[in-house]
């Protein structure tokens, strides 16, 4: 789970690849959950975010597609 504690963040959903222009913008107090197996991005792109990541293991990476 990510929560936005500040900023505005910019995240995607279950994408079949990275796609950082098909984002959607969360508000700070906003909260995104991203389950496992999935692409996915968080990051800010006009200014600055913090946020807050948790999760639970175990944690494996899976190389997304290339473009």
């Amino acid at each position: 789970m990510r929560v936005i504690a500040a900023g505005l963040a910019c995240t995607s959903g279950a994408l079949p690849h990275e796609n950082r222009a098909n984002t959607t913008p969360m508000p700070a107090g906003s909260f995104v959950t991203h389950f496992g197996k999935r692409v996915h991005w968080d990051g800010a792109k006009d200014g600055d975010a913090v946020l807050l990541i948790m999760g639970e293991g175990p944690a494996t990476s899976t190389a997304a597609e290339e473009k």
